[in-house]
């Protein structure tokens, strides 16, 4: 690399592409050149408080007429495709795409196709596995702390709210294109993924159910079994009534300690226990996690079932990345990156992610198990 990768330009300038945008205005290794969405009332107040950031309606003629190191996708889940190759098309050598990479098999493998001949490098920004309870859970695994992985449970739903009202009166008309299996299995499967490596899904069996949201399914639960053996169900709910927008609950049992993870309650503070039936692998197992630069408290309970445990608390172990791209162009640049490599999910992983979605609805439209 003969200079460090500086310049980007984003595409979609809803929630996630203004939180990419402002990171990297604030960010003194980044220069935002230009912006992209279709619509220019999207733009419009941060490009009059950002006057150097060019911008645009149409995100190939930005591309061609741009310097940009990188480029950021981050439109709706359902349309990634087009500025994807559009990026790919203009030679720009590192795009970061927001989750997932797309949402058919069919468009991953025309842009990893793409990608692949150009000699473009995408990074798909699943953003969880770099939070640093899951980077800890990944090395305690990974060092054979918690014993063989045996099975677990993944709560990941969205209050009604999201498919409803979020991007308001557009938001009717992106539920009828995605899916919870879509916007939140994504995530669950990646990060999954990620603590089991190099273990993945290689069989699901799916079942869900339409409730009036418009979308392909609004309530979805699915059994995935990994080339481990472990085994994890799944559920994403679009209909929820709850008071925060998203919750996230990890349940996972190994040989020697059981792990929950409420990484997003509806109610209460984001918390990761591990349990323990023996004092002394809880303690190996602590000493590490301190010895890694985390934050954690040891439990000694003798009137609980398992008495021994480890606490850490996601907001006692926070890292100050304003957004994933910050986080990642560190990466790209080898320049104070302070995550682990697996934490950075290339082209290949964000196409297997694609795989294990589109084998979930083929499962619904079967009924039947369907094998990677």
């Amino acid at each position: 690399m003969e200079r460090p990768l500086k310049k980007f330009a984003v595409v979609g300038m809803g929630i996630l592409g203004k939180r990419h945008s402002n990171a990297q205005i604030q960010n003194p290794k980044a220069e935002l050149v230009a912006v992209c969405d279709l619509y220019e009332a999207q733009m419009q107040e941060f490009v009059t408080a950002h006057p150097s950031v060019k911008m645009y309606t149409d995100a190939r003629k930005m591309f061609q007429e741009c310097d940009v190191d990188v480029a950021i996708i981050a439109t709706q889940d359902p349309y990634h495709k087009d500025p994807l190759l559009a990026a790919i098309d203009a030679g720009i050598r590192y795009i970061i795409c927001e989750k997932p990479l797309c949402t058919t098999l069919e468009d991953a493998r025309e842009v990893k196709a793409a990608a692949d001949a150009a000699g473009s490098k995408i990074i798909v920004a699943f953003s969880l596995r770099m939070q640093r309870c899951d980077r800890a859970l990944r090395q305690l695994i990974k060092a054979g702390m918690l014993g063989r992985p045996l099975h677990g449970d993944v709560e990941c739903d969205d209050c009604i709210y999201v498919p409803k009202k979020l991007w308001g009166k557009k938001s009717a008309d992106w539920a009828k294109t995605s899916s919870p299996v879509y916007f939140l299995f994504s995530h669950a499967i990646d990060y999954l993924t990620f603590y089991l490596a190099p273990a993945k899904i290689q069989k699901v069996y799916a079942v869900g159910k339409q409730e009036g949201i418009g979308s392909y399914c609004d309530y979805c639960e699915a059994i995935c079994t990994f080339t481990d053996g472990t085994v994890v169900r799944i559920k994403g709910d679009w209909t929820r009534k709850i008071p925060t927008l998203t919750e996230n609950v990890i349940t996972l049992t190994f040989e020697d300690a059981g792990v929950i993870y409420t990484r997003q309650p509806a109610l209460g503070r984001p918390l990761m226990r591990l349990d323990f039936e023996d004092g002394e692998k809880m303690e190996r197992a602590f000493a590490f996690l301190e010895q890694e630069g985390y934050f954690v408290r040891k439990i000694v309970d003798l009137k609980a079932y398992c008495k021994f445990a480890i606490e850490m608390y996601p907001d006692e172990n926070l890292e100050s990345y304003a957004a994933s791209s910050v986080y990642m162009l560190d990466y790209l640049n080898d320049d104070g990156f302070l995550g682990l490599p697996e934490c950075i999910c290339d082209l290949d992983g964000g196409l297997y992610q694609v795989e294990v979605v589109d084998a979930i609805n083929r499962s619904m439209e079967t009924d039947a198990p369907v094998y990677l």
